[in-house]
């Protein structure tokens, strides 16, 4: 965990989403973002409000501000794995190479984008979705996809819904 706080945060993108998260403890705020006073409405507030959260357990700085999106990494591989050894199960001593695909973020754990919760939140989608087809719906599951799919609007906006749904479209034809 040494390493979430180097390097300093000096990309355009993650000096932004660190302002607004921080705007928002200091405007008390969580529903309007805002960089420099301007109002900055081109993302969808989950990822802040990570952050945001994040800085008032830990106080603001660079470890606080990536330690969201380490969660969210740890989040992804375990979602992906129980994905592949529910999927798999009749093969389990062999997990196949793409449940070991959430390793890519560790090449862009240095920029805070929403792109990891976002894909946490696919991953879930289908999980939910093969997990009510074998159960034929149950009540349950479907509520799980449903929430999920609007934690994933909260991460990336309408984009959200149009790619789980892309995704269970092609798994059914």
């Amino acid at each position: 965990m040494t390493g979430l706080a180097r390097p300093a945060l000096l990309d355009d993108a993650d000096t932004v989403h660190a302002e607004a998260a921080k705007e928002m403890l200091q405007r008390h705020d969580w529903v309007t973002l805002y960089v420099n006073g301007i109002r900055y409405l081109e993302k969808a507030p989950l990822m802040y409000w990570g952050v945001a959260t994040s800085y008032t357990l830990f106080g603001i700085s660079e470890w606080s501000t990536r330690l969201p999106l380490m969660l969210g990494v740890l989040a992804m591989i375990l979602a992906t794995y129980g994905l592949g050894r529910w999927t798999f199960a009749a093969k389990a001593d062999s997990i196949p190479p793409w449940c070991w695909r959430p390793l890519w973020p560790f090449l862009f754990t240095r920029f805070l984008i929403p792109d990891v919760p976002s894909a946490l939140a696919d991953s879930d989608v289908l999980a939910f979705f093969g997990i009510a087809g074998a159960n034929e719906a149950l009540a349950l599951d479907l509520l799980g996809l449903a929430a999920v799919c609007a934690l994933n609007v909260l991460t990336k906006g309408l984009i959200g819904l149009v790619f789980p749904a892309g995704a269970i479209d092609f798994i059914c034809c």
